[in-house]
């Protein structure tokens, strides 16, 4: 009865403190349902890493539960934006010294505005 009672006190703070798992909440207002996001820029010399942020940022606004549209006229809000760096270094290593794993850092200038 002593650990349902710790489960439920538990449940009822971290309901009321706003905490949520990571990946699940938004921090954009309220009134933005429908986003529109052109082409990110690629200010690298890294080819087609802009054609995947792209498909990347309107993928993770849909899973959010935001309406992207092709049109800025049709959008409440508009994600514009550019990826400044690109790099990449391996974690791994095999026995005959070849890289399997890798960490990648990619960072970007964005600027959400209202439409």
């Amino acid at each position: 009865m002593r650990k349902f009672v710790l489960i439920i006190l538990s449940l009822a703070i971290f309901s009321s403190c706003g905490y949520h798992l990571a990946g699940t909440g938004t921090t954009l207002p309220s009134y933005i349902k429908k986003i529109y996001i052109p082409p990110v820029k690629n200010n690298t010399s890294r080819a087609e890493v802009e054609t995947y942020m792209t498909s990347a940022l309107r993928d993770e606004m849909a899973r959010r539960g935001k309406e992207v549209v092709d049109r800025k006229e049709d959008a409440d809000a508009e994600l514009v934006g550019g990826i400044e760096g690109f790099r990449v270094y391996p974690v791994g290593i095999n026995t005959a010294g070849e890289s399997r794993r890798f960490s990648v850092f990619v960072t970007g200038k964005f600027v959400l505005s209202k439409t």
